[in-house]
C-alpha cells in the first residue's frame, strides 16, 4: 500500500513538473511587445522601465530623405551615429513613405525600381555601420485594403529584393475598421471587398518569413487610422483592441508566428495638434491633467496585451 501511494504521488509529481515545464516553454515562444512611442512623458517613461519594456530605434523620413525619393547618406549616416552606437543592439526600422511609397505601390516598374535601388542602399549603410542591429523598413509588404489580390502580389514580388536583404519584416497593421465582428479571436468575419484584410496581410508577410528566414514585427497602434473621416485617431475600443493583439501575436502561418509586436504612436504631436482631428480634441475636451491622462491610457492598453 505504501509502494503504491508513493508512486502515486511521485506520478503526480513528475506530471505537475511536466505541465509548468510546458507553461514555461510556452511563455518562452510568446511574441515581444515593442514600444516605438514618441513624446513619451516622465510618467510613461518610468512606467516602460518599471515593466522592463524594450523601445525601438525608428528612423524617420525626414532623416533619410531631402526629396522623398533620394538617400542622402550623409544625413541618414548622422542620424545613425547620433543615436545609435557600435554596441546597440536591438531593432532599427526605417520609415521611409511618402513619393518612395507611392513609386513602391504604382504601376510603373521603372519608377519603383528605382527606390527599390536607394532602400538597398540604405540598407547596406545601415548593416555597415550597426551590424547589431536588426534592420528593416516600416510597412512592407506593401498592404491590401481589397483581400488576396493578384496587383497586390505582384507589387510585392517586385519588392522580393528587399525583403531579401531585411533583418526583419515590419509590416503595417493599423485599425481602419474597428469592428467587433472582424476583430473576433474565436470566429473572425472574414471580410469582402474594401477592410483591413488583417490575416491577408499578416499571413503574407509570415510567408516571406518563411521563405527567406527573416522575423516580422508588426506595427500595431491603439488608435483608428481612418485617414481624413472624423474616426481618425479616435480610440479604439478596448476590447477590440485587446483581441487585435491577440489575434496578430497568436496567428500561425506558413509554420511561423511573428516574433515581436511594435506599439507605435507618436503621442505628443499628435496632442499638439488635436485641433485638426475631431476625435481627438474630442477626446482631451476637460482634461486637466494631460500628463496622468495619457499615462493611464498607455497603462490600461498595455495591460490589454498580457
Amino acid at each position: 500500500m505504501q509502494l503504491k501511494k508513493k508512486i502515486r504521488k511521485n506520478t503526480l509529481l513528475l506530471c505537475l513538473g511536466l505541465v509548468l515545464m510546458s507553461i514555461k516553454s510556452f511563455g518562452q515562444t510568446e511574441p515581444k511587445l515593442y514600444i516605438a512611442i514618441a513624446g513619451l512623458n516622465p510618467s510613461q517613461e518610468e512606467y516602460i522601465k518599471q515593466e522592463k519594456l524594450s523601445q525601438i530605434n525608428i528612423f524617420y523620413q525626414k532623416e533619410v530623405t531631402t526629396d522623398g525619393l533620394n538617400l542622402d547618406v550623409k544625413m541618414f549616416k548622422e542620424h545613425i551615429e547620433k543615436r545609435t552606437n557600435l554596441n546597440s543592439k536591438g531593432i532599427a526600422i526605417i520609415d521611409w513613405e511618402g513619393l518612395a511609397f507611392k513609386a513602391l505601390s504604382g504601376s510603373s516598374d521603372a519608377k519603383a525600381e528605382m527606390i527599390i535601388k536607394q532602400f538597398l542602399k540604405a540598407l547596406d549603410i545601415a548593416k555597415q555601420m550597426r551590424p547589431n542591429l536588426k534592420w528593416g523598413f516600416y510597412g512592407l509588404p506593401v498592404r491590401t485594403f481589397n483581400g488576396n489580390n493578384a496587383n497586390w502580389r505582384k507589387i510585392n514580388t517586385r519588392l522580393l529584393p528587399i525583403f531579401k536583404k531585411v533583418d526583419v519584416i515590419a509590416p503595417s497593421l493599423y485599425i481602419y475598421n474597428a469592428s467587433p465582428k472582424v476583430y473576433n479571436v474565436k470566429l473572425p468575419l472574414t471580410e469582402r471587398g474594401s477592410g483591413d484584410h488583417l490575416y491577408v496581410n499578416l499571413d503574407y508577410a509570415l510567408k516571406l518569413a518563411k521563405q527567406y528566414n527573416k522575423e516580422v514585427y508588426p506595427f500595431i497602434w491603439h488608435k483608428r487610422n481612418s485617414g481624413k473621416s472624423n474616426e481618425a485617431l479616435s480610440l479604439i475600443p478596448i476590447d477590440i483592441f485587446k483581441n487585435y493583439y491577440t489575434m496578430i501575436s497568436s496567428r500561425v502561418s506558413s509554420g511561423k508566428k511573428v516574433s515581436g509586436v511594435i506599439w507605435w504612436d507618436s503621442q505628443k504631436y499628435y496632442y499638439l495638434n488635436r485641433k485638426k482631428y475631431p476625435a481627438l480634441e474630442k477626446e482631451y475636451q476637460g482634461v486637466v491633467d494631460v500628463e496622468k491622462y495619457d499615462y493611464d491610457i498607455f497603462k490600461k492598453y498595455y495591460r490589454a496585451t498580457k
